[in-house]
């Protein structure tokens, strides 16, 4: 359950891993109800403020008022995503990529080389997509972020409460890499109760050819290199999608029958 904090001065956030329910700033008087805390830091001009860092961590799932300023620098902006901010922002690194796989190349050696990149590019992005996604239901609650530590971090993490323990699982789930199908479908099980499926191996069969591109240059078993065509990446892409829509559209229906 969220409580509220009244800083008896400003904040100052210089954390990027820190969000708030609510914030607001210039409160004469504490809110009703509200822990009151005292400043732990004075600038030169004697300006008291509580300044909330990696160090001194505050909780994400508290409201916080201050007397004075509140200010933040660097805080992750994807920690205030929803999903439909998620998947937009994964159509838009996807449509970027598709702009340029559309340009001309005169060469074939540097097309074979930027379609070799391009091919990387667009399984980050979908690595990127489900890790947002993970990101974002870790932090939405208090009760989602314990069901991550206890199910998916587990023993990977030492165990704690507070606010530190809240900033290591953080730091911990954004590190975590999704290039595996089965770590993919095990994490979103657990923290969704939906099953997700990679229909004919596909994502499956991508992240190996990704695997050889960024690790043996391409290079196969049998000496011979893999090297996209358009058609193989507009392919992927088709498979990408798919897959992105197929976790988009179920993680969606899920948190809605949960409200």
């Amino acid at each position: 359950m969220s409580k509220k904090i009244y800083v008896n001065g400003g904040i100052v956030v210089t954390t990027p891993f820190f969000r708030e329910i609510e914030a607001s700033a210039f409160y004469e008087t504490p809110p009703e109800g509200a822990e009151v805390l005292e400043p732990n830091e004075i600038d030169e001009n004697g300006y008291a403020y509580l300044e909330i860092s990696e160090d001194n961590p505050q909780s994400i799932f508290n409201e916080y008022y201050a007397k004075y300023d509140y200010a933040t620098y660097g805080c992750a902006p994807f920690l205030y995503n929803n999903y439909e901010d998620v998947h937009n922002n994964y159509k838009e690194r996807i449509g970027n990529i598709k702009e340029i796989i559309d340009l001309h190349i005169e060469s074939e050696k540097h097309q074979d080389i930027l379609y070799r990149m391009f091919y990387m590019n667009i399984i980050t992005s979908l690595e990127t997509f489900i890790s947002d996604i993970v990101v974002t239901k870790t932090t939405r609650t208090l009760k989602d972020m314990q069901t991550y530590a206890t199910q998916i971090a587990k023993n990977r993490l030492k165990k704690s409460l507070g606010a530190k323990w809240e900033q290591d699982i953080m730091e911990f789930a954004i590190r975590q890499p999704y290039s595996n199908i089965d770590h993919i479908i095990n994490d979103l099980k657990v923290l969704f109760n939906v099953s997700f499926f990679d229909i004919e191996d596909k994502i499956d069969n991508h992240f190996y050819h990704r695997h050889l591109l960024a690790h043996k240059n391409g290079r196969q078993k049998d000496n011979e290199y893999f090297t996209p065509t358009k058609e193989t990446l507009f392919n992927l892409i088709k498979d990408t999608d798919n897959f992105a829509n197929q976790i988009y559209d179920k993680v969606s229906d899920a948190e809605n029958s949960n409200n």
